[in-house]
């Protein structure tokens, strides 16, 4: 089975935050106090990524359920209602760019995509994330990770390497 993050190989939360005035990092706690102030925003108004068009494609050609979004929403939410909301809003937002409800997984870490790495027969999965951490901890449980580097150089680019 093929994972595919949703924010940096999908859409490009990075260039939303740059377009917003979003100081670029992570676990910042002025970046995630500007996230609660903008919770009907969020993920909703973040443009198609650079590779959006490829991701897309392998979503319509595979096999059914062949393909699927695993997406962290985070965990920095204030209460179960932002979270809750945060969610719902990747969920729309993912649906609206042509994949489907029932193919998008939503987690609350970079963490927890981690149990998807290997498949219930034993067989490696493949995640495209465009943070480099997760590709390490996914290929260490036994997956294949794919870096797409897009979202992390915009970071880095802002003088925040710091999200990988």
């Amino acid at each position: 089975m093929i994972f595919i993050d949703g924010d940096g190989p999908i859409q490009d939360f990075a260039k939303w935050m740059v377009d917003n005035e979003i100081p670029l990092g992570y676990d910042r706690e002025d970046t995630e106090s500007i996230f609660h102030e903008k919770i009907n925003e969020i993920f909703l108004k973040s443009p198609m990524a650079k590779y959006y068009h490829y991701f897309k494609r392998m979503y319509d050609v595979y096999p059914l359920n062949e393909v699927n979004v695993l997406t962290a929403v985070g965990n920095h939410w204030p209460t179960f209602h932002y979270k809750e909301q945060a969610t719902r809003n990747k969920i729309d937002a993912l649906s609206k760019l042509g994949f489907h409800e029932e193919d998008i997984i939503v987690v609350d870490s970079g963490n927890d995509k981690i149990q998807y790495a290997i498949d219930s027969d034993g067989h490696a999965n493949t995640l495209y994330d465009d943070k480099w951490s997760t590709i390490v901890k996914w290929e260490e449980a036994g997956g294949h990770g794919m870096f797409v580097p897009e979202c992390y150089l915009r970071f880095e680019e802002a003088g925040h390497a710091d999200r990988a």
